[in-house]
Order: C-alpha cells, then sequence, then structure tokens
C-alpha cells in the first residue's frame, strides 16, 4: 500500500534536514578536529548506565539551524569566509558550480569584487 502524499512529503523533509544536519557535523569536524563517538543504539539500561558515569557539562548555547537551500548555504559561507574566489565557493560550500552562478546573478546581498573574488554586500 503506497504511503500517502503528505506522508511522502514529511518524509523528504525530514530527508533534506536529517543531510543538513550530517553536513554541518562534517563541517563542525573539519573545523574544529578530532573524533566523535555516536552512540549507535541507546537502551534504557545503557541510557541509564551512562547517564550515571557522565560529568555536569556546560549549556551549549543555541545554534542557529544549518542552511537549508543553496541560497542559505551560499550567504552563510561567504558570512563566514568572505571574499573567496568561486572555487573556493563549490568547494567550502558544496552548492554547484551551476547554482553558484545563476545565485551571484540573482542575489543583491552578493557582489563580484575587482580582484574577482565575491562577497557579502549586505544581509536581507
Amino acid at each position: 500500500m503506497p504511503l500517502p502524499p503528505e506522508v511522502v512529503r514529511t518524509i523528504q523533509a525530514l530527508d533534506k534536514k536529517i543531510k543538513a544536519i550530517e553536513e554541518t557535523k562534517r563541517r563542525l569536524i573539519e573545523s574544529f578536529g578530532g573524533a566523535v563517538d555516536t552512540p549507535v543504539v541507546s537502551t534504557a539500561k545503557t541510557k541509564a548506565k551512562t547517564q550515571a558515569q557522565e560529568t555536569p557539562v556546560e549549556p551549549v548555547p543555541v545554534v542557529e539551524p544549518a542552511p537549508t537551500n543553496s541560497k542559505e548555504i551560499l550567504v552563510a559561507y561567504l558570512r563566514e569566509h568572505s571574499p573567496a574566489t568561486r572555487a573556493e565557493i563549490v568547494m567550502g560550500a558544496r552548492v554547484p558550480n551551476g547554482s553558484i552562478s545563476w545565485l551571484i546573478r540573482h542575489l543583491s546581498t552578493v557582489r563580484r569584487r575587482e580582484d574577482g573574488k565575491y562577497e557579502l554586500i549586505r544581509e536581507n
């Protein structure tokens, strides 16, 4: 029996969010180095055991949600790495070159400098 269309759309939206979170995790690991131990499955018994062994930690500051579309990803990348060449944007933001070309032409917040690098000039 096929899934209802609204369930399919919800699953697709969740898949996109999961990919965005995985990409954010990858970038954090690249930026700060180190390895992350990710528990595979946590049962109630192992959860209680690990909670008893854990030491208290500082609360984590609230972080903005990860960008979910090419425009948000490009703007976020330039916010952190401006000015950048097209090649740097393609490699760093992982946005396809064609998408970058289209976005640069259509975003009033991005401009090309005389040296050929792109920068964010103002935010929406």
